[in-house]
């Protein structure tokens, strides 16, 4: 699922890739391949649906400006 958007939309390759240096693992590599019990795990299914969300919104024309891109938190992640 993630790794068709992150290969059609350089935009959201560049959200995946953003995402794996404050996650620490790799997250379009986990959405596209599993395992599935660790994907289901709310540990790693929470920050993966956020990104993949990001990233699909990311497509849009002027969805995240470069400003935003490169002042988005990664102090976002890890709370429920």
């Amino acid at each position: 699922m993630g790794k068709s958007l992150a290969q059609a939309y350089p935009v959201a390759l560049e959200v995946f890739q953003k995402a794996d240096e404050w996650l620490g693992f790799r997250s379009v590599s986990l959405l596209g391949k599993g395992p599935e019990d660790e994907l289901n795990a709310t540990i790693n299914t929470q920050p993966a649906l956020l990104v993949h969300s990001i990233a699909a919104a990311a497509r849009a024309p002027g969805a995240l400006s470069h400003d935003t891109r490169l002042h988005m938190s990664p102090g976002i992640h890890g709370t429920s």
